[in-house]
């Protein structure tokens, strides 16, 4: 990034030399730093989030509006600003598919934090997830809450007055919803991690998990997931004893 921000420099002529040019990048295999071990929630955790989304509608007073939208990121890998900038234009009920075209930020202006809608993070960001039935009853669910409530929205997620749901109270509404179900807290990007395990453990290859999740490539992926790759390939070799 700074490297072509100071190129323009040049070009612009408000530098005579890019500081950037001849800066050997160091390689990936001298890196120290170690990639963190993600958290996945299992498929008790999952029931129990499902279980706790209904229970706290039905049974006490409507509690917890947004919440299918847990198990919404759990099937569709989307990032939480992808989730909360999405619009009900961009699902497509009919055919099964959600495209993702904007990316809900935090940014601070005049020393004031401020929500706004950007485009996504990458060009390989932009992608279109199938819908599947999990993620479906989820959205009819939304739908279904917000026509009871009387809110009108154009966002799949949002708060009472329809407008998109903030970030910061997003994830403070879920830990309050894990605390009162008696839920480990494991953070919303979890329900991230867990889909792409779910989908390796499956069968599923790199580079099909990696535009789901809209890596820009697939180096990321493998170094995010090492861990359960190296798991699904002593399971490979496993297999070979019964060949």
């Amino acid at each position: 990034m700074l490297n072509r921000v100071f190129k323009r420099a040049v070009q612009l002529k408000d530098l005579n030399h890019n500081p950037c040019s001849g800066v050997a990048l160091p390689s990936v295999h001298t890196n120290s730093i170690q990639p963190k071990e993600i958290e996945e929630y299992d498929v008790e955790e999952t029931d129990a989030i499902e279980a706790a989304i209904k229970d706290s509608w039905e049974n006490h007073s409507k509690l917890y509006r947004a919440s299918p939208s847990y198990i919404l990121l759990l099937n569709t890998g989307m990032r939480l600003g992808e989730l909360l900038a999405l619009r009900w234009k961009n699902v497509d009920l009919r055919n099964k598919l959600i495209k993702v075209r904007e990316n809900q930020e935090t940014v601070k202006i005049d020393s004031k934090r401020k929500t706004v809608t950007t485009l996504p993070k990458t060009k390989s960001s932009y992608r279109t997830i199938p819908i599947n039935k999990k993620a479906y009853e989820m959205l009819m669910e939304l739908k279904r809450r917000n026509e009871e409530t009387k809110i009108k929205s154009l966002y799949v997620v949002s708060n009472l007055k329809g407008e998109p749901f903030n970030d910061n109270n997003y994830r403070r509404d879920f830990k309050r919803f894990c605390e009162r179900y008696e839920i480990e807290y494991k953070g919303i990007h979890t329900f991230r991690h867990t889909f792409a395990s779910r989908l390796f453990r499956n069968g599923i290859d790199v580079p099909t998990v990696s535009r789901l999740l809209g890596h820009s490539n697939t180096s990321i992926t493998e170094n995010i997931y090492i861990h359960i790759l190296e798991e699904q390939k002593v399971k490979a070799i496993k297999l070979l004893d019964c060949i």
